[in-house]
Parts: C-alpha cells; sequence; structure tokens
C-alpha cells in the first residue's frame, strides 16, 4: 500500500475531505499547496414531522410539502448507500483484478494474491462451532506433536474423548486448579506454548501443588490450512514440552479462529492439605515478623513493551524470556520441604503463605497476601485520613529486589506496560512512597509480570 493510499483512507475516514488529501500528496511530491476556500452558503432541508420540511440558504426561507418530498429522496439516497452494499467476493474480485477503484486496489496490495484468493471463496468467518479450526488441521497436528508427549499420568484414565477421565488422588490429597489465558506477545510460536504453559503452572506450586493434568485452548489467526496446521503444531510442541518437564499430562483441549494467536491452559493439581500454602499469610503469627522473598528478576512487563516498540536489546530480550521459561517448581520444592518443619509459627511451618506475581505487580500480589490473610489484625483497612493502612506491614528494600537486565533502563526512557497505570494505584498503601521516588526499582513494584516468580513469605 502506497503513503498516498494511506493518506487518502484516513483523510476520508477523518472527514478532512478531498482538498486536503490533494494538498498533502502535493506536499509529499514538492509541489506548491492550492488555497481551497470552503463554501459560505449551503442547503439546509430540515423536517417539520407533519409531511412538510423548511429549506434555507443564506437569507431566503421556503416551506412546502414538496420539500418533504426532496429531502425523503435525498434521505433515502443516502441510506441506500449504506444498505445495498456489494458482497465480499466482489468487492475481492475487483480488487484482485485491478478494480478501478484505487481503495480496493489498496487493500488488495496490502493483503496480498494468496489471502484474496483465501477470502473469496469464504465470504465471512463464522462464530459459534463454525468458528473451529477444521478437524483434518486437528487431527494432523495432533498426530505431528505426539512425539513431544512425555508424559503418562497413572490418575489419568481417558483422554481424547470428549471429556478426560481422571481419578482423583487418595485421601486426604485435595484437587487444586486454576486457570490462564492471554495472547502471544512473541512471534514464535512454540515459545509462547512453553511461556503459556509455564505460566499456568506457577498458581498450582504457588499452592504448594503437585501438576497432574492440563486442558489447552488455543486461538489461531484465520490463514492458509498449511499455516494454521504448522502454527497449531508449533504451540501444542512447545506447551507439551514444558508439561512433560513437570510430569503434567495434556488430556485435552479445544481450538477456534480468531483474530490473533492466544492460549490458555486449565491445569489441576493435588496437595496435602496440611501443605497448602495460600495467600494469606498470619504475618502476625511469627515475633519478629516473616521475610518476604522473590524467586525471579522483574521487569518482564517492561522489557516486552520495549520489544514491541523496537526499543529492546538482544540480551534484554534474552534474559526475560529465560526467567519467563524459568519453571517454579524448584523454588516450590524449596518452599515444600520447610512448610512443616522447624517452629517458626503456632502450625509449626517455617513457610506460611506464598503467591506468584504476575499481571498485578510485585506489589499488587504482596498486598493480595496481606489482605487474605487469616489473622483480622492483619487485614488492610480503610483510614479517612490516609487512605489504605495496616496493623502489619511490610518493608521492602528496594536494593535488594532483583531486576532484569535493561528493566531499569526501560522506565527510565519512558516505556511501561500498558497494565502499569492500573497496577500503580496500590501506591496509596505505602506509607512512605516518597522515599521511594527516583529509584530505579520503585516503579518496577508495579511491573506486571508474565510467568514471574514465587513471592513467599517464611519465617526468619
Amino acid at each position: 500500500m502506497s503513503l498516498t493510499h494511506v493518506l487518502k483512507l484516513r483523510c476520508v475516514r477523518s472527514g478532512a475531505g478531498p482538498p486536503l488529501y490533494a494538498n498533502l500528496c502535493r506536499y509529499l511530491h514538492s509541489q506548491p499547496l492550492e488555497e481551497w476556500v470552503p463554501q459560505s452558503e449551503f442547503l439546509g432541508l430540515i423536517g417539520t414531522g407533519d409531511g412538510w420540511a423548511v429549506a434555507s440558504k443564506g437569507g431566503l426561507g421556503v416551506e412546502g410539502a414538496h420539500l418533504w418530498q426532496l429531502k425523503d429522496h435525498i434521505d433515502r439516497q443516502w441510506m441506500a448507500g449504506y444498505q445495498n452494499l456489494p458482497s465480499m467476493e466482489d468487492m475481492l474480485r475487483r480488487s484482485s483484478s485491478g478494480g478501478s477503484g484505487e481503495r480496493e486496489q489498496s487493500l488488495a496490495a496490502s493483503m496480498g494474491a494468496d489471502t484474496i484468493a483465501l477470502l473469496s471463496k469464504a465470504q465471512m468467518r463464522c462464530g459459534g462451532c463454525g468458528s473451529k479450526v477444521g478437524q483434518q488441521v486437528l487431527t494432523r497436528a495432533l498426530k505431528q506433536v505426539q512425539s513431544f508427549v512425555r508424559c503418562n499420568r497413572p490418575e489419568v484414565l481417558s483422554a481424547g474423548d470428549d471429556a478426560a477421565v481422571i481419578r482423583p488422588p487418595p485421601p486426604p490429597y485435595l484437587l487444586v486448579q486454576s486457570i490462564d489465558y492471554f495472547r502471544s506477545f512473541v512471534s514464535d510460536p512454540f515459545l509462547f506454548g512453553q511461556i503459556a504453559a509455564n505460566h499456568a503452572l506457577s498458581d498450582l506450586y504457588a499452592m504448594n501443588g503437585e501438576a497432574v493434568s492440563a486442558l489447552a485452548l488455543c486461538v489461531l489467526p484465520f490463514g492458509p490450512e498449511n499455516k494454521v496446521e504448522q502454527t497449531l503444531i508449533h504451540i501444542l510442541a512447545g506447551a507439551l514440552c514444558q508439561l512433560g518437564r513437570e510430569n503434567c499430562a495434556l488430556v485435552g483441549g479445544h481450538t477456534s479462529e480468531g483474530a490473533e494467536l492466544a492460549m490458555g491452559l486449565s491445569v489441576t493439581g493435588a496437595v496435602h492439605p496440611d501443605k497448602v500454602l495460600r495467600k494469606g499469610t498470619e504475618l502476625m503469627s511469627f515475633a519478629s515478623g516473616p521475610r518476604a522473598g522473590a524467586d525471579k528478576p522483574l521487569g518482564t512487563g517492561t522489557v516486552m513493551a520495549a520489544d514491541m516498540r523496537y526499543s529492546a536489546k538482544g540480551n534484554w530480550l534474552a534474559a526475560c524470556l529465560r526467567s519467563m521459561l524459568q519453571s517454579n517448581a524448584s523454588a516450590a520444592r524449596v518452599l515444600s520441604s520447610v512448610c512443616s518443619a522447624g517452629d517458626g509459627n503456632k502450625d509449626g511451618m517455617l513457610c506460611s503463605g506464598c503467591t506468584d506475581v504476575t499481571g498485578f505487580g510485585l506489589l499488587g500480589h504482596l498486598l493480595e497476601m496481606i489482605q487474605c490473610s487469616e489473622d483480622d489484625t492483619s487485614r488492610l483497612e480503610a483510614d479517612s485520613k490516609s487512605g489504605l493502612s495496616s496493623k502489619c506491614s511490610v518493608e521492602l528494600i528496594l536494593n535488594d529486589i532483583p531486576l532484569l537486565p535493561g528493566a531499569a533502563e526501560c522506565v527510565k526512557n519512558g516505556i511501561l506496560s500498558s497494565l502499569q497505570p492500573q497496577n500503580i494505584r496500590c501506591a496509596r498503601a505505602i506509607g512512605n512512597a516518597t522515599a521511594g521516588n527516583g529509584h530505579a526499582t520503585y516503579p518496577l513494584l508495579f511491573d506486571p509480570q508474565t510467568s514471574g516468580g514465587l513471592l513467599a513469605a517464611v519465617a526468619p
């Protein structure tokens, strides 16, 4: 699509009209601009609602039934332009054959001949079950990814049917379930599948659960069958690789067409009731207070935002992706080994609470831990003078919080995630927010993390 085509489309859409478009083209071609003087008078027709109309132009005005007929005729012609539209097939056929309309030609240039030929066979994409990926495409893709299936859980009695059949964990173990879903932020569907699976499993690990099974939901951009098939193969292979490392079985899923590549997983695990880690930390139960620690550096939100702007360095992006691919399973095993040892609190638990740091940022999820505490004295309470206050407090040592390479520089350059403005509202819960002003880490307390680390409260 040429620049003049883009200009014309934008001028028409904005209502600037042909004179503006013509002068913009003249300017781009270093030609003199032409002065345009808008009309000073225009004809106005106003219906009175009783079969009459009033016409005015300048200082003249007339009325009558014949003017209503004229207005009705003009209005009907205008409406017909939006009702009697050409079919998509006819429009695309004119575009692909070099139709006379510049807009059709620019559309053809931007879409490509292959896409036009494909769309001409399907005038619109259906919703409902009509938006599913075709059975043959799905069958071929599932066959291709069989080599990536590296998990055979005995709890899975039947998979690949209308629904998976899974044996519940033996008493006293409980089921623990979660779901996550987001659109892709990387161009590699295999890598995206890995990150999506890793991100979903973190919810189970935050509860000290063991992953058992997963269901996948894949939304694939519409395109030729071979492209849809390859995208599905790659995204499923990535998810299966990550799930296999965690000994978690993929037992089913669903595919659908959509505007953008996206993936979600519903994960199921098992946890012993005496070892469940919740967000509620019972912070007041420790004599000297617990310490909170996270196992991954902050900054995925701002680094990926920089990547979208082509402003991220290669080593920044590589470190960010490695962090998102790092599983929280090892950190969860460490916490599990201490959650029933020692005498750190009244339950004999050195670790009393845990959550994973994701979209709400480190500070947002830390506040959730305080708000969800089982001890009423540690809940945040509204204060009419100072906003949010709490009888228990958490001290964040900004210098000790690890950051991803480039994260501080991205923030310094004003590159923030689109969710940052909502997350930063949590700043009202900080008693000395001004102390963090100017510190490189402070804005990253509100940075949304994809596949972030675990945040745990442990005895000192």
